[in-house]
Protein backbone atom coordinates (compact mmCIF):
# COMPACT_ATOMS: atom_id res chain seq x y z
CA UNK A 1 0.00 0.00 0.00
CA UNK A 2 2.66 2.56 1.18
CA UNK A 3 4.82 1.76 -2.43
CA UNK A 4 1.57 2.43 -4.54
CA UNK A 5 0.90 5.95 -2.71
CA UNK A 6 4.47 6.57 -3.39
CA UNK A 7 4.57 5.54 -7.14
CA UNK A 8 1.43 7.42 -7.28
CA UNK A 9 2.95 10.85 -5.37
CA UNK A 10 6.08 10.53 -7.90
CA UNK A 11 3.69 10.26 -10.97
CA UNK A 12 1.90 13.16 -9.86
CA UNK A 13 5.19 15.41 -9.46
CA UNK A 14 6.70 14.23 -12.54
CA UNK A 15 3.22 15.09 -14.60
CA UNK A 16 3.09 18.51 -12.67
CA UNK A 17 7.30 18.92 -13.57
CA UNK A 18 6.32 18.21 -17.50
CA UNK A 19 3.41 20.65 -17.34
CA UNK A 20 5.58 23.84 -16.00
CA UNK A 21 7.67 23.87 -18.65
CA UNK A 22 5.54 23.01 -21.31
CA UNK A 23 3.40 26.46 -19.98
CA UNK A 24 7.19 28.05 -19.38
CA UNK A 25 8.21 27.07 -22.90
CA UNK A 26 5.00 28.43 -24.78
CA UNK A 27 5.30 32.04 -22.19
CA UNK A 28 8.74 32.06 -24.15
CA UNK A 29 7.31 31.62 -27.92
CA UNK A 30 4.44 34.19 -26.85
CA UNK A 31 6.72 36.54 -26.07
CA UNK A 32 9.82 36.09 -28.24
CA UNK A 33 7.94 36.95 -31.53
CA UNK A 34 6.53 40.17 -30.17
CA UNK A 35 9.93 41.93 -29.60
CA UNK A 36 11.04 40.66 -32.83
CA UNK A 37 8.16 42.00 -34.80
CA UNK A 38 8.18 45.19 -33.15
CA UNK A 39 11.31 45.85 -31.37
CA UNK A 40 11.13 50.09 -31.41
CA UNK A 41 7.20 50.18 -29.08
CA UNK A 42 8.22 45.90 -27.70
CA UNK A 43 11.48 45.65 -25.58
CA UNK A 44 13.57 44.25 -22.66
CA UNK A 45 14.45 47.67 -20.60
CA UNK A 46 17.66 47.64 -18.48
CA UNK A 47 16.16 45.78 -15.74
CA UNK A 48 14.92 43.06 -17.70
CA UNK A 49 11.14 43.97 -17.64
CA UNK A 50 9.40 43.94 -20.69
CA UNK A 51 8.29 47.33 -22.10
CA UNK A 52 5.05 47.99 -24.32
CA UNK A 53 4.88 51.34 -25.73
CA UNK A 54 1.75 52.46 -27.32
CA UNK A 55 1.35 54.89 -30.56
CA UNK A 56 0.34 57.51 -28.88
CA UNK A 57 2.55 60.59 -28.80
CA UNK A 58 2.89 64.05 -27.34
CA UNK A 59 4.38 66.74 -29.12
CA UNK A 60 5.90 70.47 -29.06
CA UNK A 61 6.85 72.93 -31.66
CA UNK A 62 6.00 76.13 -33.59
CA UNK A 63 5.47 77.77 -36.19
CA UNK A 64 6.73 79.65 -38.80
CA UNK A 65 3.57 81.62 -40.11
CA UNK A 66 3.18 83.49 -43.85
CA UNK A 67 -0.15 85.16 -42.89
CA UNK A 68 -2.67 86.89 -45.17
CA UNK A 69 -5.81 88.14 -45.85
CA UNK A 70 -8.79 89.07 -48.26
CA UNK A 71 -10.29 92.25 -47.70
CA UNK A 72 -12.81 94.34 -48.61
CA UNK A 73 -15.51 97.09 -48.09
CA UNK A 74 -18.30 96.41 -45.49
CA UNK A 75 -21.73 96.59 -47.51
CA UNK A 76 -23.26 98.41 -44.96
CA UNK A 77 -23.85 101.35 -44.00
CA UNK A 78 -19.92 101.81 -41.74
CA UNK A 79 -18.45 100.55 -45.20
CA UNK A 80 -15.61 102.83 -46.50
CA UNK A 81 -12.67 102.28 -48.92
CA UNK A 82 -9.63 100.43 -47.83
CA UNK A 83 -7.23 103.46 -48.70
CA UNK A 84 -3.21 102.67 -47.99
CA UNK A 85 -4.90 98.71 -46.85
CA UNK A 86 -5.39 97.54 -50.35
CA UNK A 87 -1.47 97.62 -50.48
CA UNK A 88 -0.70 95.42 -47.61
CA UNK A 89 1.20 92.19 -47.98
CA UNK A 90 2.09 89.39 -46.16
CA UNK A 91 3.62 89.15 -43.04
CA UNK A 92 6.23 86.04 -40.99
CA UNK A 93 5.12 85.77 -37.66
CA UNK A 94 5.60 82.57 -34.99
CA UNK A 95 3.30 80.68 -33.52
CA UNK A 96 3.51 77.85 -30.56
CA UNK A 97 1.78 74.58 -29.83
CA UNK A 98 1.46 71.67 -27.77
CA UNK A 99 -0.48 68.82 -28.23
CA UNK A 100 -1.43 64.47 -28.09
CA UNK A 101 -1.52 62.57 -30.94
CA UNK A 102 -3.93 59.40 -29.94
CA UNK A 103 -3.53 56.52 -32.56
CA UNK A 104 -6.93 54.74 -33.59
CA UNK A 105 -5.14 51.80 -36.25
CA UNK A 106 -1.64 51.71 -37.88
CA UNK A 107 -3.39 54.05 -40.53
CA UNK A 108 -4.73 56.99 -38.61
CA UNK A 109 -4.50 58.87 -35.51
CA UNK A 110 -6.27 62.15 -33.94
CA UNK A 111 -4.80 64.94 -32.49
CA UNK A 112 -5.50 67.50 -30.11
CA UNK A 113 -3.48 70.42 -29.37
CA UNK A 114 -3.08 74.18 -27.53
CA UNK A 115 -1.74 76.78 -29.43
CA UNK A 116 -0.36 80.55 -28.61
CA UNK A 117 -1.21 81.64 -32.63
CA UNK A 118 -0.40 84.56 -34.38
CA UNK A 119 -0.68 85.64 -37.92
CA UNK A 120 -0.91 88.96 -39.47
CA UNK A 121 0.33 91.43 -42.43
CA UNK A 122 2.11 94.40 -43.09
CA UNK A 123 2.32 97.59 -45.65
CA UNK A 124 5.57 98.98 -46.48
CA UNK A 125 5.28 102.16 -47.98
CA UNK A 126 6.97 102.90 -51.80
CA UNK A 127 7.43 106.75 -51.48
CA UNK A 128 9.92 109.04 -49.96
CA UNK A 129 8.24 110.16 -47.56
CA UNK A 130 8.11 110.21 -42.98
CA UNK A 131 6.01 107.03 -42.64
CA UNK A 132 7.90 103.75 -43.70
CA UNK A 133 5.80 100.97 -42.32
CA UNK A 134 3.65 99.02 -40.15
CA UNK A 135 2.25 95.35 -38.49
CA UNK A 136 -1.01 94.05 -37.59
CA UNK A 137 -0.75 90.89 -35.89
CA UNK A 138 -3.83 88.99 -34.61
CA UNK A 139 -3.40 86.89 -31.19
CA UNK A 140 -5.65 83.81 -30.44
CA UNK A 141 -5.78 81.28 -28.42
CA UNK A 142 -6.30 78.17 -30.81
CA UNK A 143 -7.76 74.53 -30.54
CA UNK A 144 -6.64 72.44 -33.11
CA UNK A 145 -8.66 69.15 -33.89
CA UNK A 146 -6.58 67.16 -36.83
CA UNK A 147 -7.61 63.46 -38.29
CA UNK A 148 -4.14 62.62 -39.19
CA UNK A 149 -3.28 59.68 -41.96
CA UNK A 150 -0.08 58.04 -42.03
CA UNK A 151 1.83 56.03 -44.09
CA UNK A 152 5.32 54.39 -42.83
CA UNK A 153 6.67 53.14 -39.76
CA UNK A 154 9.82 55.32 -37.98
CA UNK A 155 9.67 57.70 -40.98
CA UNK A 156 6.28 58.78 -41.24
CA UNK A 157 4.37 60.70 -43.70
CA UNK A 158 1.64 62.10 -42.78
CA UNK A 159 -1.89 64.40 -44.39
CA UNK A 160 -4.18 65.66 -42.12
CA UNK A 161 -7.39 67.59 -42.36
CA UNK A 162 -9.03 69.10 -39.24
CA UNK A 163 -10.15 72.73 -38.03
CA UNK A 164 -9.15 74.58 -34.73
CA UNK A 165 -11.60 76.85 -32.88
CA UNK A 166 -10.41 80.37 -32.02
CA UNK A 167 -9.79 82.61 -29.10
CA UNK A 168 -9.39 86.31 -29.70
CA UNK A 169 -6.55 87.88 -27.14
CA UNK A 170 -5.43 91.24 -28.95
CA UNK A 171 -4.04 93.37 -32.09
CA UNK A 172 -0.81 94.30 -32.02
CA UNK A 173 -0.61 97.60 -34.10
CA UNK A 174 3.28 98.71 -34.58
CA UNK A 175 4.18 101.33 -36.95
CA UNK A 176 7.43 102.65 -37.89
CA UNK A 177 8.04 106.46 -38.61
CA UNK A 178 10.88 108.80 -39.55
CA UNK A 179 11.44 111.42 -37.04
CA UNK A 180 13.01 114.71 -37.63
CA UNK A 181 16.20 114.15 -36.69
CA UNK A 182 16.00 111.32 -39.70
CA UNK A 183 16.20 108.18 -37.37
CA UNK A 184 12.85 105.23 -37.51
CA UNK A 185 10.77 106.08 -34.10
CA UNK A 186 8.27 102.64 -33.23
CA UNK A 187 5.03 103.46 -31.85
CA UNK A 188 3.39 99.82 -30.20
CA UNK A 189 -0.22 99.84 -29.86
CA UNK A 190 -2.36 96.94 -28.36
CA UNK A 191 -5.83 96.94 -29.74
CA UNK A 192 -8.95 94.51 -28.46
CA UNK A 193 -12.19 96.43 -29.58
CA UNK A 194 -13.78 96.03 -33.28
CA UNK A 195 -12.70 92.03 -33.53
CA UNK A 196 -15.07 89.39 -33.21
CA UNK A 197 -13.87 87.55 -30.21
CA UNK A 198 -14.38 83.44 -31.62
CA UNK A 199 -13.50 82.37 -35.03
CA UNK A 200 -12.72 78.43 -36.93
CA UNK A 201 -9.67 77.78 -39.55
CA UNK A 202 -9.85 75.19 -41.47
CA UNK A 203 -7.03 72.77 -42.18
CA UNK A 204 -5.36 70.64 -44.71
CA UNK A 205 -1.61 69.35 -44.37
CA UNK A 206 1.08 67.59 -45.17
CA UNK A 207 4.19 66.63 -43.97
CA UNK A 208 6.84 63.99 -42.41
CA UNK A 209 7.22 62.46 -38.92
CA UNK A 210 10.64 60.36 -38.06
CA UNK A 211 11.11 58.54 -34.95
CA UNK A 212 14.56 58.49 -34.11
CA UNK A 213 14.47 56.24 -31.09
CA UNK A 214 11.84 54.36 -28.56
CA UNK A 215 11.29 58.00 -27.06
CA UNK A 216 12.20 60.91 -29.24
CA UNK A 217 11.35 61.79 -32.69
CA UNK A 218 10.49 65.18 -35.13
CA UNK A 219 8.32 66.30 -37.26
CA UNK A 220 7.99 68.82 -39.93
CA UNK A 221 4.67 69.85 -41.31
CA UNK A 222 3.52 72.69 -43.56
CA UNK A 223 0.31 73.10 -43.13
CA UNK A 224 -2.32 75.48 -44.69
CA UNK A 225 -5.35 77.45 -42.63
CA UNK A 226 -8.00 79.57 -43.68
CA UNK A 227 -10.01 81.54 -40.99
CA UNK A 228 -14.19 81.03 -42.36
CA UNK A 229 -15.25 83.94 -40.00
CA UNK A 230 -15.21 87.56 -40.22
CA UNK A 231 -12.22 89.01 -37.76
CA UNK A 232 -13.92 92.21 -37.24
CA UNK A 233 -17.11 92.82 -36.20
CA UNK A 234 -20.23 94.40 -38.17
CA UNK A 235 -19.87 97.96 -37.06
CA UNK A 236 -16.21 98.28 -38.56
CA UNK A 237 -15.95 99.65 -42.17
CA UNK A 238 -13.93 96.51 -43.67
CA UNK A 239 -14.43 92.86 -43.97
CA UNK A 240 -11.63 90.65 -43.25
CA UNK A 241 -10.55 86.89 -43.34
CA UNK A 242 -6.88 85.69 -42.62
CA UNK A 243 -5.35 82.86 -43.81
CA UNK A 244 -1.93 81.57 -44.18
CA UNK A 245 1.14 78.67 -44.23
CA UNK A 246 2.02 77.35 -41.10
CA UNK A 247 5.68 75.75 -40.85
CA UNK A 248 5.17 73.22 -37.93
CA UNK A 249 8.15 71.81 -36.42
CA UNK A 250 9.38 70.48 -33.10
CA UNK A 251 9.77 67.30 -31.30
CA UNK A 252 7.45 64.35 -30.41
CA UNK A 253 7.75 62.21 -26.98
CA UNK A 254 6.47 58.78 -27.94
CA UNK A 255 4.34 57.23 -24.86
Amino acid sequence: MIHTIQSISLGLIIVFSFSFISTAQTDTLSVEPLVIKDSLKTFYNRKGKLVQKTDDEVFFGMSNVWGNRTLKERANLFGDSLGIRENEIPLWTRSFEFGYRASVNRWMMVEFGVEFNQIGVQYVSTEEDDFLRYQRVKRSIALPMRAVFQWGDRFLIQGALGFAPKMFLSSQYTEIIKNQFDMEEETVVIQKDNYNYFNIDVIANLGIRWNLGRNLGVYFIPEFRYGLLDTYQKQTPHVQHLYGVYLRWGVQWLI
